[in-house]
């Protein structure tokens, strides 16, 4: 005969015969015993900050504090292998809560920070330390990192370069790489879609020593560098990305400062060579400020033509191949960059 369902703690009860609701006499009875027995447990995922984790199940005992809830990464697991972490077993213990009113069928589990890199857990319940039986899988709880704040300056150079502290939680030193975006502020937010303007640290306006994506310096920081910002001047919005999956942010203050991309590149006339042959052909040398940490196909033109080719140099000088000009007594040509438009008068000599 199937026992019916226990809704009541475990425990030992006793089983009598009884026909048409009359105990039968002489029966006697039988002691039976119902055992604790998760069924399952939700969420299936959590901040590494620490989280909550409610278990299902039948029978579960009113002494709340002789319970512990545990998720584990068992030794061999390939998570542990790719964190560099072969031979260990992961455990972190959690505290089941006593509410105000006790259900046999439920218990509330609060769990502390995850000091490891992010990854997948097995859910455990001891009871006296012994383990609590599962019906079926064994249920399974993602701890998953997250970033918090980043220290970054309000403002920085249209060319890149500049360094931004993630802080946060999770992160992998050794399995995961990490990239920062960049997307105009507005309507845009964090979104890269159509119409909206972004750039990432993995792109090649970034020398290879600074350019993503990045491993994690700890499991709480990552740094990234900022690319280049081949727009117009404007607000930009943070995010982070580990591989190509968004990493959420949390903080009680709703969304981090608009940084400002300021374009700043100047010429430096004292510095730069200010005179040339009028049948062009010489080089120009064109010193300054923020040319780019790599070559930002500059184009440099003087009035209203181009030079034949525009070579980068570094972030201090350019470098332009001079046109034809107009006849031997062209005077005060100015020059443009196009990233953005600045000015010098250039000279040719007579010769």
């Amino acid at each position: 005969m199937p026992a019916p369902r226990w809704l009541y703690p475990a425990g030992v009860v006793q089983v009598t015969l009884r026909v048409d609701g009359v105990d039968v006499r002489g029966a006697g009875s039988l002691s039976f015993q119902f055992d604790q027995m998760v069924v399952s447990a939700e969420p299936d995922s959590g901040l590494v900050f620490g989280a909550y984790l409610v278990l299902h199940g039948f029978g579960f005992r009113e002494e709340r504090d002789r319970y512990v809830c545990q998720l584990r990464v068992e030794s061999g697991a390939a998570s542990l292998a790719a964190e560099g972490l072969e031979g260990s077993t992961l455990v972190l213990n959690g505290t089941v809560l006593t509410p105000p009113t006790l259900l046999s069928t439920t218990l509330e589990c609060r769990l502390p920070a995850w000091p490891h890199p992010e990854m997948a857990t097995e859910v455990f319940l001891l009871f006296d330390g012994q383990e609590v039986a599962m019906r079926g899988a064994r249920p399974s709880f993602a701890m998953i990192s997250a970033w918090t704040t980043a220290e970054m300056l309000p403002s920085y150079s249209f060319m890149g370069g500049g360094s931004v502290l993630i802080i946060g939680g999770g992160f992998s030193t050794t399995n995961k790489k990490y990239t920062c975006g960049w997307t105009s502020g507005g309507s845009c937010g964090h979104s890269s879609g159509t119409g909206c303007l972004s750039a990432s640290s993995s792109d090649t306006t970034l020398p290879p020593a600074l350019r993503g994506p990045y491993a994690a310096e700890s499991w709480g920081t990552l740094r990234c560098y900022l690319p280049a910002w081949l727009h117009a001047n404007g607000e930009v919005l943070l995010s982070v990305y580990a591989d190509t999956v968004p990493v959420e942010r949390v903080s009680v203050v709703p969304a981090l400062p608009l940084t400002s991309m300021v374009s700043s590149p100047g010429i430096h006339a004292p510095s730069s060579s200010t005179n040339g042959n009028w049948r062009g052909g010489t080089q120009l040398t064109i010193a300054g400020q923020a040319f780019g940490l790599v070559d930002l196909s500059q184009r440099a033109r003087l009035g209203s033509t181009a030079c034949p080719a525009t070579g980068w140099v570094s972030a201090t000088s350019l470098r332009c191949l001079l046109p034809l000009g107009e006849n031997s007594a062209t005077f005060g040509a100015a020059v443009h960059l196009s990233l953005p438009l600045h000015l010098l008068l250039l000279y040719y000599s007579q010769a």
